[in-house]
Protein backbone atom coordinates (compact mmCIF):
# COMPACT_ATOMS: atom_id res chain seq x y z
CA UNK A 1 0.00 0.00 0.00
CA UNK A 2 1.39 3.24 -0.68
CA UNK A 3 2.36 5.55 2.26
CA UNK A 4 1.31 8.99 1.86
CA UNK A 5 2.42 10.65 4.92
CA UNK A 6 5.81 13.30 4.68
CA UNK A 7 8.01 11.66 6.76
CA UNK A 8 12.03 10.83 6.60
CA UNK A 9 11.67 7.05 4.95
CA UNK A 10 8.81 8.23 2.30
CA UNK A 11 11.01 11.63 1.30
CA UNK A 12 14.05 9.71 0.75
CA UNK A 13 12.27 7.59 -1.86
CA UNK A 14 11.65 10.92 -3.75
CA UNK A 15 15.27 11.78 -4.91
CA UNK A 16 16.22 10.79 -8.85
CA UNK A 17 19.85 10.14 -10.48
CA UNK A 18 19.19 13.21 -12.05
CA UNK A 19 19.70 14.89 -8.40
CA UNK A 20 22.65 13.21 -8.17
CA UNK A 21 24.23 14.97 -10.85
CA UNK A 22 22.86 18.28 -10.07
CA UNK A 23 23.80 18.14 -6.34
CA UNK A 24 27.06 16.40 -6.30
CA UNK A 25 27.43 16.55 -2.35
CA UNK A 26 24.19 13.61 -2.72
CA UNK A 27 26.74 11.06 -2.57
CA UNK A 28 27.60 12.42 1.25
CA UNK A 29 24.88 10.33 3.45
CA UNK A 30 25.32 13.02 6.07
CA UNK A 31 23.98 15.76 2.83
CA UNK A 32 21.91 13.53 2.10
CA UNK A 33 19.81 12.93 5.37
CA UNK A 34 20.29 16.67 6.00
CA UNK A 35 17.82 16.91 3.09
CA UNK A 36 15.86 15.17 3.98
CA UNK A 37 15.07 16.54 7.67
CA UNK A 38 14.71 19.68 5.96
CA UNK A 39 12.21 17.99 3.59
CA UNK A 40 9.91 16.89 6.70
CA UNK A 41 10.25 20.11 7.83
CA UNK A 42 9.28 21.78 5.32
CA UNK A 43 5.82 19.27 4.92
CA UNK A 44 5.60 20.26 8.63
CA UNK A 45 5.66 23.85 8.73
CA UNK A 46 4.18 24.06 4.79
CA UNK A 47 4.82 26.35 2.26
CA UNK A 48 2.88 30.05 3.72
CA UNK A 49 5.35 32.60 2.62
CA UNK A 50 7.13 30.61 0.26
CA UNK A 51 8.78 32.33 -3.05
CA UNK A 52 9.53 30.61 -6.00
CA UNK A 53 12.44 31.87 -8.58
CA UNK A 54 11.56 33.17 -11.58
CA UNK A 55 13.11 34.12 -14.85
CA UNK A 56 11.26 35.46 -18.34
CA UNK A 57 12.28 33.11 -21.02
CA UNK A 58 10.53 33.69 -24.64
CA UNK A 59 7.87 36.08 -23.23
CA UNK A 60 6.56 33.21 -20.91
CA UNK A 61 7.60 33.55 -17.25
CA UNK A 62 9.15 30.17 -15.77
CA UNK A 63 9.42 28.93 -12.22
CA UNK A 64 11.85 26.98 -10.71
CA UNK A 65 12.30 25.72 -6.77
CA UNK A 66 16.06 26.24 -5.39
CA UNK A 67 16.20 23.61 -2.49
CA UNK A 68 15.92 19.70 -2.98
CA UNK A 69 14.10 19.38 0.09
CA UNK A 70 11.17 21.32 -1.05
CA UNK A 71 11.78 19.35 -5.18
CA UNK A 72 11.28 16.25 -2.61
CA UNK A 73 7.76 17.25 -1.00
CA UNK A 74 6.33 18.63 -4.27
CA UNK A 75 7.24 15.39 -5.86
CA UNK A 76 5.80 13.72 -2.46
CA UNK A 77 2.47 15.22 -3.43
CA UNK A 78 3.01 14.86 -7.33
CA UNK A 79 3.37 11.15 -5.90
CA UNK A 80 0.17 10.42 -3.81
CA UNK A 81 -2.47 12.17 -5.95
CA UNK A 82 -0.79 10.14 -9.30
CA UNK A 83 -1.26 6.92 -7.20
CA UNK A 84 -4.88 7.38 -6.65
CA UNK A 85 -5.68 9.33 -9.24
CA UNK A 86 -4.62 7.93 -12.89
CA UNK A 87 -4.15 10.67 -15.74
CA UNK A 88 -3.14 9.06 -18.69
CA UNK A 89 -0.03 11.03 -20.33
CA UNK A 90 0.78 9.57 -23.95
CA UNK A 91 4.05 9.66 -25.60
CA UNK A 92 4.23 11.79 -28.36
CA UNK A 93 5.74 9.16 -30.74
CA UNK A 94 2.92 6.83 -29.64
CA UNK A 95 0.29 9.86 -30.89
CA UNK A 96 2.16 10.69 -34.23
CA UNK A 97 1.72 7.09 -34.97
CA UNK A 98 -2.15 7.04 -34.70
CA UNK A 99 -2.28 10.10 -36.38
CA UNK A 100 -0.62 8.71 -39.24
CA UNK A 101 -2.62 5.43 -39.10
CA UNK A 102 -6.17 7.11 -39.05
CA UNK A 103 -5.56 9.63 -41.84
CA UNK A 104 -4.31 6.88 -43.75
CA UNK A 105 -7.43 5.16 -43.62
CA UNK A 106 -10.01 5.08 -46.38
CA UNK A 107 -12.50 6.00 -44.39
CA UNK A 108 -14.65 9.36 -44.43
CA UNK A 109 -13.32 11.72 -42.32
CA UNK A 110 -12.49 15.10 -40.86
CA UNK A 111 -9.60 16.64 -38.92
CA UNK A 112 -9.71 19.01 -36.14
CA UNK A 113 -5.99 20.73 -34.92
CA UNK A 114 -6.13 22.96 -32.08
CA UNK A 115 -4.04 25.15 -29.82
CA UNK A 116 -4.50 26.42 -26.50
CA UNK A 117 -3.42 29.71 -26.04
CA UNK A 118 -0.73 30.64 -22.98
CA UNK A 119 -1.69 27.41 -21.82
CA UNK A 120 -0.58 27.01 -18.21
CA UNK A 121 -1.06 30.45 -17.30
CA UNK A 122 -5.10 30.48 -18.16
CA UNK A 123 -6.59 28.02 -15.79
CA UNK A 124 -9.16 29.71 -13.57
CA UNK A 125 -7.37 30.10 -9.87
CA UNK A 126 -10.84 29.10 -8.18
CA UNK A 127 -10.64 25.58 -10.63
CA UNK A 128 -7.73 24.94 -9.53
CA UNK A 129 -8.35 25.22 -5.96
CA UNK A 130 -11.82 23.19 -6.44
CA UNK A 131 -10.01 19.92 -8.38
CA UNK A 132 -7.33 19.80 -5.78
CA UNK A 133 -10.34 19.86 -2.92
CA UNK A 134 -11.80 17.50 -5.32
CA UNK A 135 -9.11 14.69 -5.69
CA UNK A 136 -10.12 11.62 -4.19
CA UNK A 137 -8.19 9.20 -2.21
CA UNK A 138 -5.63 11.97 -0.86
CA UNK A 139 -4.86 12.23 2.55
CA UNK A 140 -5.39 16.22 3.80
CA UNK A 141 -1.86 17.15 4.08
CA UNK A 142 -1.27 16.70 0.38
CA UNK A 143 -3.82 18.93 -0.68
CA UNK A 144 -3.26 21.49 1.99
CA UNK A 145 0.67 21.65 0.84
CA UNK A 146 -0.73 21.72 -2.70
CA UNK A 147 -3.03 24.82 -1.87
CA UNK A 148 -0.70 26.76 0.07
CA UNK A 149 2.22 26.09 -2.67
CA UNK A 150 -0.68 27.65 -4.89
CA UNK A 151 -1.52 30.27 -2.98
CA UNK A 152 1.86 31.91 -2.25
CA UNK A 153 2.30 31.15 -6.48
CA UNK A 154 -0.66 33.99 -6.76
CA UNK A 155 0.13 36.21 -3.58
CA UNK A 156 3.24 36.87 -5.80
CA UNK A 157 1.85 37.60 -8.82
CA UNK A 158 1.72 34.10 -10.68
CA UNK A 159 -1.46 33.19 -12.63
CA UNK A 160 -2.71 29.42 -13.99
CA UNK A 161 -0.58 26.85 -13.33
CA UNK A 162 3.48 27.77 -12.71
CA UNK A 163 5.20 26.77 -15.76
CA UNK A 164 8.77 24.79 -15.68
CA UNK A 165 8.41 23.03 -12.51
CA UNK A 166 8.14 19.05 -12.13
CA UNK A 167 4.42 18.92 -11.15
CA UNK A 168 3.63 21.69 -13.71
CA UNK A 169 2.55 19.07 -16.29
CA UNK A 170 1.11 16.37 -13.96
CA UNK A 171 -1.01 19.07 -12.51
CA UNK A 172 -1.80 20.45 -15.75
CA UNK A 173 -2.77 16.76 -17.03
CA UNK A 174 -5.14 16.52 -13.68
CA UNK A 175 -6.90 19.98 -14.71
CA UNK A 176 -7.46 18.79 -18.35
CA UNK A 177 -8.49 15.18 -17.40
CA UNK A 178 -12.24 15.89 -17.50
CA UNK A 179 -12.06 17.45 -20.90
CA UNK A 180 -9.96 14.62 -22.18
CA UNK A 181 -12.35 11.86 -21.73
CA UNK A 182 -15.33 13.67 -22.45
CA UNK A 183 -14.20 14.78 -25.77
CA UNK A 184 -12.26 11.52 -26.27
CA UNK A 185 -15.82 9.39 -25.74
CA UNK A 186 -17.96 11.78 -27.76
CA UNK A 187 -20.41 9.45 -30.60
CA UNK A 188 -18.49 10.91 -33.82
CA UNK A 189 -14.64 10.98 -32.76
CA UNK A 190 -12.62 8.57 -34.24
CA UNK A 191 -9.03 9.40 -32.50
CA UNK A 192 -8.38 12.15 -29.75
CA UNK A 193 -4.80 13.26 -28.48
CA UNK A 194 -3.81 16.21 -26.79
CA UNK A 195 -0.35 17.09 -26.00
CA UNK A 196 0.27 19.82 -23.59
CA UNK A 197 -1.73 22.05 -24.99
CA UNK A 198 -1.80 20.65 -28.97
CA UNK A 199 -4.75 18.85 -29.06
CA UNK A 200 -5.69 16.93 -32.64
CA UNK A 201 -9.28 15.31 -33.40
CA UNK A 202 -10.29 13.09 -35.83
CA UNK A 203 -14.08 12.50 -36.10
CA UNK A 204 -16.28 10.50 -39.04
CA UNK A 205 -17.06 13.82 -40.72
CA UNK A 206 -21.04 13.47 -40.53
CA UNK A 207 -20.67 16.45 -37.43
CA UNK A 208 -21.63 19.99 -37.93
CA UNK A 209 -18.29 21.78 -37.45
CA UNK A 210 -19.60 24.77 -35.84
CA UNK A 211 -21.90 23.16 -33.17
CA UNK A 212 -19.06 20.61 -32.45
CA UNK A 213 -16.40 23.37 -32.49
CA UNK A 214 -18.68 25.71 -29.95
CA UNK A 215 -19.31 22.45 -27.59
CA UNK A 216 -15.12 21.71 -27.46
CA UNK A 217 -14.81 26.01 -26.08
CA UNK A 218 -17.69 25.48 -23.57
CA UNK A 219 -16.22 22.16 -22.45
CA UNK A 220 -12.62 23.97 -21.88
CA UNK A 221 -11.45 24.56 -18.32
CA UNK A 222 -12.59 27.78 -17.10
CA UNK A 223 -10.04 30.25 -18.50
CA UNK A 224 -8.77 28.50 -21.24
CA UNK A 225 -9.45 29.18 -24.82
CA UNK A 226 -8.30 27.85 -27.86
CA UNK A 227 -5.59 29.80 -30.18
CA UNK A 228 -7.33 30.78 -33.33
CA UNK A 229 -3.24 31.65 -34.87
CA UNK A 230 -3.45 27.62 -34.43
CA UNK A 231 -6.59 26.60 -35.21
CA UNK A 232 -6.92 24.17 -38.60
CA UNK A 233 -10.10 22.15 -39.62
CA UNK A 234 -9.86 20.30 -42.86
CA UNK A 235 -12.61 19.87 -44.90
CA UNK A 236 -14.58 16.51 -44.84
CA UNK A 237 -12.55 13.73 -46.73
CA UNK A 238 -15.16 11.14 -48.49
CA UNK A 239 -14.42 7.68 -48.04
CA UNK A 240 -12.22 6.13 -51.37
CA UNK A 241 -13.77 2.41 -52.61
CA UNK A 242 -10.89 1.19 -54.77
CA UNK A 243 -7.29 1.46 -55.59
CA UNK A 244 -5.53 4.08 -57.84
CA UNK A 245 -2.38 4.15 -57.17
CA UNK A 246 -0.89 4.71 -60.59
CA UNK A 247 -3.12 8.61 -60.99
CA UNK A 248 -0.86 11.58 -60.27
CA UNK A 249 -1.01 12.72 -56.94
CA UNK A 250 -3.15 15.74 -55.71
CA UNK A 251 -3.03 16.61 -52.08
CA UNK A 252 -6.31 16.68 -50.40
CA UNK A 253 -4.73 17.86 -46.89
CA UNK A 254 -1.25 19.70 -45.37
CA UNK A 255 -1.33 20.24 -41.67
CA UNK A 256 1.39 20.42 -38.94
CA UNK A 257 1.48 18.80 -35.35
CA UNK A 258 4.21 18.46 -32.70
CA UNK A 259 7.07 19.12 -35.12
CA UNK A 260 5.44 16.86 -38.27
CA UNK A 261 4.20 17.99 -41.32
CA UNK A 262 1.75 15.58 -42.48
CA UNK A 263 0.45 15.60 -46.38
CA UNK A 264 -2.69 13.10 -47.36
CA UNK A 265 -2.93 12.51 -51.10
CA UNK A 266 -5.77 11.06 -52.89
CA UNK A 267 -3.46 7.95 -53.97
CA UNK A 268 -4.95 4.95 -52.78
CA UNK A 269 -3.18 1.79 -52.82
CA UNK A 270 -3.64 -2.26 -51.35
CA UNK A 271 -2.10 -2.98 -48.19
CA UNK A 272 -2.04 -6.41 -47.11
CA UNK A 273 -2.38 -5.84 -43.82
CA UNK A 274 -4.94 -2.73 -43.49
CA UNK A 275 -6.47 -3.32 -47.32
CA UNK A 276 -6.82 0.36 -48.56
CA UNK A 277 -5.05 3.08 -47.84
CA UNK A 278 -4.36 6.41 -48.12
CA UNK A 279 -0.57 7.97 -49.15
CA UNK A 280 0.31 9.91 -46.53
CA UNK A 281 3.74 11.80 -46.27
CA UNK A 282 4.99 12.36 -43.23
CA UNK A 283 7.89 15.39 -43.00
CA UNK A 284 9.47 18.26 -40.60
CA UNK A 285 7.42 20.83 -40.02
CA UNK A 286 8.42 23.97 -41.70
CA UNK A 287 8.55 25.38 -37.94
CA UNK A 288 10.82 22.43 -36.84
CA UNK A 289 12.33 23.66 -39.86
CA UNK A 290 12.22 27.44 -38.82
CA UNK A 291 13.87 26.56 -35.32
CA UNK A 292 16.88 24.79 -36.78
CA UNK A 293 18.13 27.14 -38.88
CA UNK A 294 17.34 29.94 -35.84
CA UNK A 295 19.90 27.89 -34.08
CA UNK A 296 22.49 27.55 -36.79
CA UNK A 297 22.42 31.21 -37.54
CA UNK A 298 22.88 31.58 -33.50
CA UNK A 299 25.85 29.82 -33.79
CA UNK A 300 27.18 30.99 -36.97
CA UNK A 301 26.65 34.76 -34.89
CA UNK A 302 28.46 33.30 -31.68
CA UNK A 303 31.53 31.98 -33.92
CA UNK A 304 32.08 35.65 -35.63
CA UNK A 305 31.78 37.16 -32.26
CA UNK A 306 34.47 34.59 -30.69
CA UNK A 307 35.99 32.96 -33.90
CA UNK A 308 35.67 29.48 -32.27
CA UNK A 309 35.90 27.74 -34.67
CA UNK A 310 35.95 23.68 -32.96
CA UNK A 311 32.65 25.19 -30.68
CA UNK A 312 31.01 25.66 -33.88
CA UNK A 313 31.62 22.22 -35.82
CA UNK A 314 30.30 21.19 -32.13
CA UNK A 315 27.09 22.81 -32.53
CA UNK A 316 26.15 21.94 -36.33
CA UNK A 317 27.28 18.25 -35.13
CA UNK A 318 24.96 18.30 -32.18
CA UNK A 319 21.62 19.90 -34.55
CA UNK A 320 22.64 17.31 -37.60
CA UNK A 321 23.27 14.21 -35.60
CA UNK A 322 21.52 12.71 -32.56
CA UNK A 323 22.91 12.08 -28.77
CA UNK A 324 21.92 10.74 -25.87
CA UNK A 325 20.45 12.61 -21.87
CA UNK A 326 19.79 11.04 -18.87
CA UNK A 327 16.65 10.92 -17.98
CA UNK A 328 15.20 12.72 -15.11
CA UNK A 329 13.25 9.93 -13.92
CA UNK A 330 15.48 7.00 -14.70
CA UNK A 331 19.50 5.91 -14.86
CA UNK A 332 18.91 4.78 -17.85
CA UNK A 333 19.95 7.33 -21.13
CA UNK A 334 17.83 7.92 -23.79
CA UNK A 335 18.39 9.00 -27.30
CA UNK A 336 17.44 12.38 -29.13
CA UNK A 337 18.60 14.74 -31.90
CA UNK A 338 17.21 14.56 -35.82
CA UNK A 339 16.65 11.24 -36.19
CA UNK A 340 15.38 9.65 -32.84
CA UNK A 341 13.13 13.03 -32.26
CA UNK A 342 11.60 12.64 -35.49
CA UNK A 343 12.10 8.67 -36.99
CA UNK A 344 8.74 9.00 -38.59
CA UNK A 345 10.46 11.27 -40.77
CA UNK A 346 11.99 9.56 -44.59
CA UNK A 347 15.27 10.52 -44.79
CA UNK A 348 15.75 9.55 -48.45
CA UNK A 349 12.37 11.73 -49.57
CA UNK A 350 12.40 14.46 -46.92
CA UNK A 351 12.20 18.15 -48.12
CA UNK A 352 12.68 19.63 -45.09
CA UNK A 353 16.15 17.66 -44.06
CA UNK A 354 17.40 18.80 -47.67
CA UNK A 355 16.21 22.19 -47.08
CA UNK A 356 18.37 22.43 -43.73
CA UNK A 357 21.32 21.17 -46.19
CA UNK A 358 20.86 23.91 -48.95
CA UNK A 359 20.37 26.43 -45.97
CA UNK A 360 24.15 25.58 -44.38
CA UNK A 361 25.58 25.54 -47.40
CA UNK A 362 24.15 28.78 -48.48
CA UNK A 363 25.41 29.94 -45.08
CA UNK A 364 28.94 28.86 -45.67
CA UNK A 365 29.33 30.04 -49.70
CA UNK A 366 26.70 33.18 -49.54
CA UNK A 367 27.75 36.46 -48.62
CA UNK A 368 24.54 37.79 -48.84
CA UNK A 369 23.43 39.71 -45.80
CA UNK A 370 25.47 40.77 -43.00
CA UNK A 371 25.91 37.94 -40.38
CA UNK A 372 26.60 35.18 -43.58
CA UNK A 373 29.12 37.98 -44.83
CA UNK A 374 31.24 38.44 -42.02
CA UNK A 375 30.72 34.14 -41.68
CA UNK A 376 32.17 33.84 -45.24
CA UNK A 377 35.00 36.31 -44.40
CA UNK A 378 36.23 34.67 -41.37
CA UNK A 379 36.37 30.86 -42.69
CA UNK A 380 39.37 29.54 -44.34
CA UNK A 381 38.47 27.14 -47.47
CA UNK A 382 39.92 24.08 -45.09
CA UNK A 383 37.09 25.32 -42.48
CA UNK A 384 34.48 25.87 -45.10
CA UNK A 385 35.38 22.63 -46.15
CA UNK A 386 34.79 21.25 -43.18
CA UNK A 387 30.95 22.68 -42.04
CA UNK A 388 30.23 21.46 -45.57
CA UNK A 389 30.74 17.88 -44.63
CA UNK A 390 27.81 18.37 -41.93
CA UNK A 391 24.52 16.77 -43.08
CA UNK A 392 20.97 16.71 -41.91
CA UNK A 393 20.08 13.97 -44.55
CA UNK A 394 22.89 11.99 -43.36
CA UNK A 395 22.44 12.71 -39.97
CA UNK A 396 19.02 11.50 -39.98
CA UNK A 397 19.69 8.60 -42.39
CA UNK A 398 22.64 6.63 -40.67
CA UNK A 399 21.51 7.76 -37.72
CA UNK A 400 24.98 9.12 -36.18
CA UNK A 401 25.19 9.02 -32.29
CA UNK A 402 27.36 10.93 -30.24
CA UNK A 403 27.60 11.32 -25.90
CA UNK A 404 27.82 14.69 -24.63
CA UNK A 405 28.69 15.66 -20.83
CA UNK A 406 26.10 17.53 -19.25
CA UNK A 407 28.99 20.80 -18.28
CA UNK A 408 29.79 20.31 -22.67
CA UNK A 409 25.70 19.79 -23.93
CA UNK A 410 25.40 23.30 -21.37
CA UNK A 411 28.52 24.93 -23.58
CA UNK A 412 26.82 24.06 -26.80
CA UNK A 413 23.22 24.91 -26.31
CA UNK A 414 23.95 28.26 -24.44
CA UNK A 415 23.63 30.47 -27.52
CA UNK A 416 20.55 29.41 -28.69
CA UNK A 417 19.29 28.68 -25.35
CA UNK A 418 16.07 31.41 -25.95
CA UNK A 419 15.65 30.57 -29.96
Amino acid sequence: MHDQSFNTRTLAYCFKPIDFQKWRNLGNSDEREKIINAAVNRAQTGFLGYQLSSSVIRGKTVYWVNELADILVLRKIKSNIATKNKVKTIPRSVIVDAVKMFISECSQFRLYRLDVRSFYESFNQGYIFKKIDDVTGVDVKSKQLLKEFMYEFYVSGGKGVPRGLSISSFLSDYLMHEFDELIRNLPNVFYYARYVDDIILITDGFEDEKILMDYLRRALPAGLEFNNKKYFVSDGLAKVGKENSKKPKNKLMNFEYLGYGFSVSDNVSECSIRGLVRDVEVDFSQAKINKLKSRIVHSIIDYNKNKDFSLLCERLKFLSTNFSVLDADRTLKRLSGIYYNYPMVDSMNSVGLVELDKFLKKAVLSSNGRVFNDFHLNLSQIQKYRVLKFSFVRGHSKCHFFHYSAKKMKRIQECWKYA
